[in-house]
């Protein structure tokens, strides 16, 4: 649970999780009051602990009780877990903002794969970047969608080219000094395909990093479901 510290923007909000502070999407908030927490695992995994001078024992560590009870009620939250993500999924889907984002899909040149309106559904962040290949540079735009991320070059007409395109959750990625290496694991193959982008400002920088880890643990949630 993200406790909410600055409001003030619509879009992004300002907040405080596990001793870390830091921007995220308010297309991904559910405002409850803090006494509440409608999936409150702790409530439904037993726990059972032994007191240790040494906690990171992993002989000491909690134990979840796997009786039939607390299995079927763990299986009942995952489902409705699901269903909530296929509910925002299908919202996003019938508001403006999928059509805009089906609409900016028709304008980029040479696009291959899946239709976004079949994996995404909502714009999350974009800016400019310098992609770094071989040894070539090339100005690029970056476009982040829930579940994928687009490398567009631009044309001379002013429209966009596909360059390359990532299912976040099949992507890590690693930043040092502004460079963020971007890689995909590719079926059947232990290689990954890689993409070195360099993010000039700082604050766009901060924020692909915090959205980066944010899209792809939403990613990889809902593959597990």
């Amino acid at each position: 649970m993200v406790r909410v510290i600055d409001s003030a923007d619509h879009d992004w909000w300002w907040g405080e999780c596990n001793n870390r502070e830091g921007w995220f999407s308010t297309a991904f908030v559910r405002v409850v009051e803090e006494s509440s927490h409608p999936l409150d695992l702790y409530k439904a995994v037993k726990t059972q602990s032994a007191q240790t001078a040494n906690p990171y024992d992993s002989r000491f560590q909690p134990k979840i009780c796997e009786d039939d009870s607390t299995k079927a009620t763990v299986a009942n939250l995952a489902a409705r877990f699901k269903g909530l993500l296929d509910e925002i999924n299908e919202e996003k889907k019938s508001n403006e903002v999928f059509l805009e984002i089906d609409t900016w899909q028709n304008k980029v040149h040479q696009w291959t794969g899946p239709s976004l309106k079949h994996t995404s559904s909502e714009l999350v962040f974009y800016s400019e970047g310098i992609l770094y290949q071989s040894a070539v540079r090339e100005s690029v735009m970056l476009y982040l969608f829930d579940n994928q991320l687009v490398f567009c070059a631009r044309t001379g007409d002013g429209g966009l080219k596909l360059k390359n395109r990532f299912d976040l959750a099949r992507t890590t990625f690693s930043c040092e000094n502004g460079l963020f290496r971007i890689y995909e694991k590719q079926d059947g193959l232990k290689s990954c395909a890689l993409m070195q982008v360099y993010i000039k400002n700082k604050k766009d920088r901060e924020k692909w990093q915090y959205l980066l880890k944010l899209e792809i643990g939403f990613a990889k949630i809902k593959e597990w479901f």
